[in-house]
């Protein structure tokens, strides 16, 4: 099923300024099998970190995108990774996820 998208705040940048405003996020697909998307609009350019976690809270990987204002997409490869539940974390969001192996 696709998930329908929620808004949510990013966080600051590291200079201080809020680079987005209620920006809405989707993942699909979910379940996946390889990688999959995070699609979102951002009201300004800037840099986002994509956080990953397993289902016992520990980091499995830490992206750092720079972003445009406008539509985004970042993409997930679960290279490596067992299938399971993965939490996916944009600044205060979070997507619960399933790698199907």
């Amino acid at each position: 099923s696709v998930l329908e998208p929620m808004p949510f705040t990013l966080p600051p940048s590291a200079a201080g300024e809020l680079f987005a405003e209620q920006t809405r996020l989707l993942v699909q697909p979910n379940p996946f099998k390889n990688s999959t998307l995070l699609s979102y609009e951002a009201a300004a350019a800037g840099e986002v970190t994509l956080t990953v976690t397993d289902a016992l809270g520990r980091l499995v990987e830490r992206l750092d995108w720079q972003i445009a204002a406008g539509r985004n997409t970042l993409e997930w490869k679960a290279e490596g990774q067992p299938g399971g539940v993965y939490f996916l974390k944009v600044g205060a969001v979070c997507r619960k996820v399933v790698l199907d192996r």
